[in-house]
């Protein structure tokens, strides 16, 4: 009885071609993927249309928590696609977005969309770049996007103070807030465009 132990059965019911099954599933899955990625692209680019003011990377669509925080462009596609989703009895519409929310964002980051900072490239990206070139430009940008979001924050509350509050807002105050319009103004921010 011993002798059965290093057996190998094969059961004459059916053959399969594992190989040919593991191709057609790698296709699927590439397919599948770069069809999220341009989709996430394209809401990427409605989002960019429906709310261009976005300087801040906390406010992009993607780092939204809730429907209700959603653009409104933005909230109705994704109850279209998760209408299509389930009209093919897709297992996890919440998975799915999560995914296309993963994959936007990625991109906002590689393009610098919604004030998101690209990446530095690696050193494999860079080569034949001066040494630190890449890191020292990164940290132009996130100075870059700290004084933004900075004087941002300031230009808005003196506002609010001015508007709510105008006994606390005097001529030092007034004074100080012209200096953070203009720094704004200096960075190239619209400032029309904060609200």
């Amino acid at each position: 009885m011993s002798n059965l132990e290093n057996v190998l059965v094969i059961s004459p019911v059916e053959s399969v071609d594992i190989i040919t099954l593991r191709g057609k599933a790698i296709e699927a899955e590439t397919s599948n993927y770069g069809a999220r990625r341009n989709y996430a692209s394209g809401i990427n680019a409605m989002a960019m249309l429906a709310t261009p003011n976005i300087v801040s990377p906390e406010f992009a669509w993607y780092n939204l928590e809730g429907d209700h925080n959603l653009p409104k462009v933005i909230k109705d596609e994704k109850v279209e696609y998760y209408k299509a989703l389930t009209a093919i009895k897709y297992p996890n519409n919440s998975n799915a977005w999560k995914m296309i929310k993963k994959y936007a964002k990625e991109e906002a980051v590689a393009k610098g969309l919604f004030g998101e900072i690209p990446r530095a490239p690696s050193e494999s990206e860079g080569e034949g770049e001066g040494e630190g070139n890449g890191a020292r430009a990164n940290e132009a940008k996130v100075l870059n996007l700290f004084m933004v979001e900075t004087l941002t924050n300031m230009h808005k509350r003196s506002l609010r103070t001015k508007q709510q509050k105008p006994e606390q807002y005097g001529e030092k105050q007034s004074k100080a807030h012209a200096k953070v319009i203009e720094a704004l103004q200096a960075l190239g921010v619209d400032i029309g465009l904060i609200k």
